[in-house]
């Protein structure tokens, strides 16, 4: 029986700011704090600060605490401030034109665990260590088991293992893309049918929630070569994408 693909749905995304890092937020206490103010409303004021260890912090405030907030461009020109008693209801925000921020974090290691799989003792997991400059390139790799419960999905064997390589040339701050190429050998636990290998080339989406979760999704098409036949098979994965804290931070180079 074919292996089942999920289907997934991309939400619609908004990307608000680039970080820079030189917004100032004036509490009402009295206190004043150098930031990068990523959205905000009449209710609530989201930021990114930097903290002693050098990572970068996602925050949220309800403005009732903030007596005004001044933002700059990366020219340091103001684009916008908030009135003197509070949040203007209505505004023009320059920087919510940008598509793409100047500078991201980025994890070095990447997991993604399918939580569909685990009620049927099974697993379907993805690891990604990222690297370079922008870290645009990571080795991948793939796992898959499937327990006698559903075992009959499998048309390459009950197992599936896997490395290679994937190239990343898209972050923002809610979102990243990818395409890799990992051959993954497929066969059955206890032996029996043989061993197929599959050389598929898959496209990658990371959708972030924040700076420690999302969902990570991919899809991928090759040739799989087992003991009596060739032909062209798909393969796939969608998972809780969960980031760990050793990042990278990066000027980005996009174009507004």
């Amino acid at each position: 029986m074919k292996y089942i693909l999920l289907l997934i749905f991309i939400p619609i995304l908004s990307f608000n700011a680039k970080t820079q890092f030189n917004d100032t937020i004036f509490y009402k206490s009295g206190m004043e704090k150098v930031a990068e103010i990523t959205e905000f409303t009449t209710t609530f004021l989201k930021f990114k600060t930097v903290n002693s260890k050098g990572d970068t912090v996602n925050s949220q405030i309800g403005t009732n605490v903030v007596k005004r907030f001044v933002m700059y461009d990366d020219e340091d020109i103001l684009q916008y401030a908030s009135g003197a008693n509070g949040i203007d209801k209505t505004y023009t925000n320059a920087r919510q034109n940008y598509r793409y921020p100047s500078s991201i974090s980025v994890s070095k290691h990447q997991l993604s665990i399918n939580p569909f799989f685990l009620p049927f003792l099974s697993f379907n997991t993805k690891y990604n260590y990222r690297f370079g400059s922008k870290m645009q390139y990571s080795i991948c790799s793939r796992a898959t088991y499937l327990s006698p419960i559903i075992d009959d999905l499998g048309y390459w064997g009950n197992s599936m293992i896997g490395a290679g390589f994937q190239l990343s040339p898209f972050y923002n701050e809610r979102f990243a893309f990818g395409i890799d190429f990992v051959p993954q050998v497929g066969f059955y636990t206890d032996g029996s049918d043989g061993v197929t290998v599959m050389l598929p080339i898959s496209v990658d989406f990371d959708f972030y929630f924040n700076d420690r979760f999302g969902i990570s999704a991919d899809l991928g098409f090759g040739s799989l070569y087992g003991a009596n036949s060739t032909y062209i098979a798909a393969r796939g994965h969608v998972g809780v994408l969960i980031q760990f804290k050793d990042k990278t931070t990066f000027e980005t180079g996009y174009k507004d």
